[in-house]
């Protein structure tokens, strides 16, 4: 809602916006333990779960196992020495705080887009590790990837620059490449306006797709829902199924 409210307010003041899509190579078993226990020290966790915590970590170990046939093999305790668990459902917190450093430093920078008729700035938008920078120039762009850059390679966690993109529009009109600096080993790529980027699950370029978006998750919902009709549940069962199962694919983008 705020990307599509932003998209829209560019266009009815004709006026410029600058976006990129951030994405980090495993971001989740990239973040080391340190920076977790400082971070959530910084935001004033209490000492004792701070404690709690790193000890924690201090236990977080694996195994590989191989089974055959004829027995069972079991190799040594490996610790994990970086990085959180996915599906743990503590992990996404500590990530998210890991994170927060990262949110504070784009908004003292007050680059972003000028909400109309207030002085706030929007310079980005985060959930997880699904970053999107939002500027009114290239060059504020430009600072704000820096910005990224330079913290994210502090905590040990960096780009899937393959994954990113980026696109400048101006007057309405969408602008040819940018550089976004020598500290790269290759640039941010531009996006094709003929294609688009999904974010969050939403297809998006310099607007949102909705045409598009909404023809994708007709696709999805029907082939959903012919899943659910194709069992050999009851016709009761099979309505009752369709809720759950089937309608949960449309109900994110309403």
């Amino acid at each position: 809602m705020i990307s599509k409210a932003i998209y829209e307010d560019c266009t009815r003041r004709n006026i410029n916006l600058s976006i990129a899509w951030i994405d980090y190579q495993k971001s989740f078993d990239s973040v080391s333990h340190s920076w977790v226990e400082k971070s959530i020290e910084l935001v004033g966790v209490n000492s004792k779960i701070v404690r709690f915590l790193k000890l924690s970590m201090e236990k977080w170990n694996i195994w590989l196992v191989l089974k055959t046939k004829q027995k069972v093999m079991q190799s040594q305790a490996i610790q994990i020495r970086r990085g959180i668990f996915q599906g743990d459902s503590l992990s996404p917190l500590l990530f998210c705080i890991a994170l927060t450093p990262l949110t504070n430093e784009l908004n003292r920078a007050h680059f972003g887009h000028q909400v109309h008729g207030t002085e706030r700035k929007i310079s980005h938008l985060f959930y997880m590790d699904d970053l999107k920078l939002l500027c009114r120039n290239e060059n504020d762009l430009k600072n704000e990837v820096k910005i990224v850059q330079t913290i994210s390679k502090n905590i040990n966690m960096n780009f899937g620059l393959e994954k990113c993109a980026r696109i400048c529009l101006k007057r309405d009109s969408v602008q040819s490449k940018m550089l976004v600096g020598g500290t790269f080993d290759n640039d941010i790529k531009e996006l094709d306006p003929r294609k688009t980027y999904k974010y969050l699950g939403i297809e998006e370029s310099f607007d949102i797709q909705h045409k598009n978006e909404k023809e994708t998750l007709k696709k999805k919902y029907l082939r959903s829902l012919r899943l659910v009709l194709g069992t050999e549940l009851s016709a009761k069962n099979k309505i009752q199924a369709i809720g759950p199962l089937a309608v949960p694919v449309l109900r994110y983008s309403f």
